[in-house]
Parts: C-alpha cells; structure tokens; sequence
C-alpha cells in the first residue's frame, strides 16, 4: 500500500488519505447492498505503490482486491493544475497573482516510466486550484468506480476461474499478450464504464449540492452565465463530462508511450457511450435536461479542454467527426452481438441479475 506522508504536498497527503476513505465507503456500500460474490470472503481495496498509471481488479483465493495505482492519483492532479493554470479554460476563474499557489513537483505527464519523471513548475490562483481538486477527484473516483463495476458485474471471479487469470488490469503489457478473448474484454470495459458512469452522479449532485459551502469556484466560475440551480448542475455536469475526456485521451496516452495494450475502445468512441449513461443519471437525480447537459459540453467545455491539453503536447484528436460516429456504430454492433454471446459467462459471480443487462444503444 503507498502511504501519503511521503508526499511532500500536505494538499495531496490529505485528497489521498480522503480518497482512500471514499473507496472503504464504495466496499462497504457494495457488501450491504449486494453482498459478496460465490466463494468470496472479503474484499480488500487500497491504493498501492506500484509506479506506473494503472488500475486493477482481480481475485486470490477467496479475497477480491480493487487497486489504483498512486500515480493516478498524482498524475491526474498535476494534471489538471496544469489545464487550469490556462486562462481560456474555465475564463471565468480569474487569476488574481496575489492569491496564487505555486509549488513545484515531479510526476508522470508524457512517461509512464519512474524513470523518466519530468519536473512541473505550476502557478494557479486558489479557486483554480480547488477547481482542479474538484475535477481531478471525480476523474480518479470513476477510475475507482470502473474497478468497483468489474467486482459488481462478477468478472473478477470468471476471470479466476475460467481463464485461470488473477486480475483484470486496465493498461496490460504486450510482452504478456493477451490471455482472455478480446472480444469478452470490451464488453466487460464497456459494462463497468456503464457502471463507473451511473454511480459517479452520485458524486456529482453532492459536489453540486454543496457547492456554496465546499466548491465556491463553482459559484464564481458560472455566475456570468447561469443563475438557477437548474442551470448551474447543467453546466458543472458538462464539466464533469469534459474531464472526463482529458481522463480518457490521458489513459490512450499512456498506450502510446510505453508498449501497453487496453481493451477499451479510443477515448472518443468511450466518451461517445459514458456521457450518455452519465448525463441520463444525473438528470434523473437532480431533474435536469441530459441532452441539455451533453449540448453545453459540446458547446462550451469541449474545445477549451481539448485544447489545453494540446498545449501540454497531449494527443487530443480534435471534434467528433464521421470517422467517430462510424467507430460508435461499429462498436456498438459489436457489444450487441458479445451481450447475447457472453451474457451468462459471469452470472455464477455477478452481484446483479444478468437478465437485467440491456443491449448497447
């Protein structure tokens, strides 16, 4: 397990204490309300120390373990401190120099490798700041949260034992190669995307709720624009969509930097399914419009993100253009025919009915 107090931040010494707090809640929250899978005791999540951008989830013996990676954490940060010391993003948070925070750090932003840290030097006013928290968090509790999907859809325990493997990492090595029928793979990437999708609105009608008191930037960023409730979820929930696709365009990245395979499909076809179940989810919960919520990210958040992280030299494949819709239809044929194929592989070990699973649309 990484432990905090050797982060030099006390910031990040306590969002990782935090964070680690929120993934005990999730184990908890998942044993009262499903229990736990055919020949399972426990389940033990944690953040460990390994140094490299990754997550997992898997089975020994009768333990289920879910893990990130400390460099998710870290990385996804820095990250986001990076974007939002950019004034065209979110131009509304201004830069007052009297109230700026600068730190220095290293971690991972282009290399996986602990070899090859690079040194950032970041100067970013407080309600920045505290933007970037807020935005970085969620990104790193979906990551939790997909890890939470595979032990919910039951793939950690069909992994052990029909395919005799331990753990299902996200980022995988070629020199491995793949072990598991790729086709079986996206469709399990794709069920606990839908899952990660769906519970991270949790998250985001309590940061909305509670943004006067906890998440002031919100107010200061949205005011000019937006004055009801109604219009300021709407447009937090499109900022939420849009780190999102900075959270996917980083992870393809981290494929293209080092040799590592993922069986998620390329971050924009991802997108194309997660902000739909997520802008369903939210809206259900806090009554708002979802194709509203999917038009201002569009609109407002999209470009600014996309191009922030193309000044930190990031690979942002710009828009959604035909090549993208005929890549979603193209994987949404595909999830069809593996949801009839592969429905049952995991029902032994799922905590959900798989009859309730509904075809990709």
């Amino acid at each position: 397990m990484f432990d905090p107090a050797q982060l030099e931040n006390p910031d990040y010494q306590e969002h990782f204490n935090l964070f680690h707090e929120r993934m005990q809640e999730v184990e908890r929250s998942i044993v009262a309300g499903y229990g736990l899978p055919v020949g399972v005791d426990k389940i033990h999540s944690y953040i460990a120390s390994d140094f490299e951008f990754n997550a997992q989830a898997g089975q020994v013996e009768s333990t289920l373990m879910v893990s990130l990676n400390a460099p998710v954490l870290i990385s996804l940060r820095v990250l986001f401190d990076l974007l939002l010391e950019k004034d065209h993003i979110l131009p509304a948070l201004l830069q007052p120099s009297e109230s700026k925070i600068t730190y220095r750090t290293q971690t991972f932003l282009k290399a996986y490798n602990p070899g090859e840290l690079s040194l950032h030097e970041i100067s970013i006013s407080k309600e920045r700041y505290k933007a970037s928290s807020t935005l970085s968090d969620l990104c790193s509790t979906f990551m939790m949260l997909h890890e939470f999907g595979h032990v919910i859809c039951g793939h950690p325990g069909a992994l052990a034992t029909k395919f005799s493997e331990a753990s299902l990492v996200e980022f995988n090595s070629f020199a491995e190669g793949p072990k598991v029928n790729s086709e079986l793979r996206r469709y399990w990437e794709f069920q606990a995307d839908n899952i990660a999708a769906a519970l991270l609105a949790q998250y985001v009608d309590d940061a909305v709720s509670r943004a006067e008191q906890f998440n002031p930037w919100l107010r200061t960023c949205l005011d000019q624009e937006v004055v009801t409730f109604e219009q300021q979820a709407t447009h937090f929930s499109a900022m939420v969509i849009a780190s999102l696709h900075v959270l996917f365009l980083y992870s393809d990245s981290c494929q293209f930097e080092v040799p590592k395979f993922s069986y998620h499909p390329p971050a924009q076809t991802r997108l194309m399914y997660v902000k739909d179940v997520f802008a369903g989810e939210i809206a259900s919960r806090l009554r708002l419009d979802a194709d509203e919520i999917v038009d201002v990210y569009f609109s407002t958040y999209l470009s600014q993100f996309l191009s922030g992280l193309e000044e930190l030299g990031l690979e942002a494949h710009k828009g959604f253009d035909d090549t993208h819709l005929d890549d979603v239809e193209r994987l949404r044929d595909e999830l069809v025919f593996a949801s009839n194929k592969y429905r049952s592989v995991c029902e032994k070990w799922s905590l959900v009915p798989t009859n309730q699973w509904a075809n990709p649309r």
